[in-house]
């Protein structure tokens, strides 16, 4: 005798959206094993919905994670400004192959990030 799913079934609100938190299924044997949604944070200390989670919650994290290495090549770009009119030729030109090391290595980063959404139903 096959016994039922023993996990409590637990209704929640998405703290973000405020519609009911999707249930995760087991796809090939269509089991719920899961319903108290994604962790919300950084947006909000709540649960979160699986649209909310891969629309807001996840690119919010992602951008989050990228702006240290976004501001290391504005940096960057101001000090070769900045040498491009108060610095030597070869200071400047030194400034410049920075800024493409500096953007080669935070792209190299980046590109290592992926989001995986669900698949459209």
């Amino acid at each position: 005798m096959k016994k039922d799913n023993p996990m409590k079934k637990v209704t929640l609100n998405c703290s973000i959206c405020k519609e009911k938190i999707d249930e995760q299924i087991t796809k090939n044997t269509n089991t719920v094993y899961w319903t108290e949604g994604h962790n919300a944070e950084p947006i909000n200390a709540g649960r979160c919905c699986t649209e909310c989670n891969n629309n807001v919650v996840i690119p919010f994290r992602v951008l989050k994670s990228a702006l240290p290495k976004l501001d290391d090549i504005n940096d960057s770009l101001v000090k070769a400004l900045y040498l491009s009119e108060h610095g030597s030729e070869e200071e400047f030109d030194e400034s410049l192959e920075e800024c493409v090391k500096i953007s080669k290595g935070a792209l190299g980063e980046l590109s290592h990030l992926e989001i995986y959404k669900d698949e459209e139903k």
